[in-house]
């Protein structure tokens, strides 16, 4: 055997012995993923209220009515499904115009007249968890709207709410301004009446 197949039978044999004395080692990683609430949209739970100028009325000896409709957009970006509930009321019509008096128009002729059902937006579907109250009267007393029970409400939803303003008789030229308030229970709805 002359010295170049020697040390390739000796480099042979190391690699076989190398390869039989080599076992295989195996392991294992973890892998983690935090979801935290929403920092960029401040982790929060919001409703808010779009803005209704009704068409103007004409002066009259009659009563009159101006009907409208709100749409009552809540989203929840904190990501916990503890539920929620959602309640509006009004403040009174307060009389800007010029005519010395007292012409304001009292909240309880502002009345909520319909309350149609939740449209999905985003997140969370409205399946299973989400009522929509039949509570109408009179907004000079708060009226529950729309509740999102424990496990549900997770996402933004949108909700249309009529209303009727009734103008008494002989109320003077100007404008008449009212506050709506909604209200937001950061905890589960129970779709009470009020």
């Amino acid at each position: 055997m002359n010295f170049k197949s020697k040390v390739f039978s000796v480099a042979a044999a190391s690699i076989f012995a190398l390869s039989l004395g080599t076992s295989a080692m195996a392991s294992t990683a973890s892998v983690s993923q935090e979801i935290t609430g929403n920092e960029e949209d401040g982790n929060t739970l919001t409703a808010t209220l779009t803005n209704i100028n009704f068409d103007a009325l004409p002066y009259s000896h009659s009563v009159q009515y101006s009907e409208g409709e709100f749409t009552l957009t809540v989203n929840d970006l904190r990501g916990t499904y503890e539920g929620w509930a959602v309640s509006v009321s009004s403040g009174t019509f307060e009389y800007q115009g010029e005519v010395v008096g007292d012409w304001d128009i009292s909240a309880d002729n502002f009345a909520l007249i319909g309350i149609l059902d939740p449209v999905y937006v985003a997140g969370q579907s409205i399946d299973g968890g989400l009522v929509s109250t039949s509570n109408t009267g009179t907004l000079d007393q708060s009226r529950n709207v729309l509740n999102a029970e424990s496990g549900s409400g997770a996402g933004k939803y949108t909700q249309d709410l009529g209303v009727k303003l009734t103008v008494p008789a002989d109320r003077p030229v100007g404008d008449y301004i009212a506050t709506v308030t909604v209200s937001l229970d950061a905890a589960p709805g129970q779709g009470g009446e009020n």
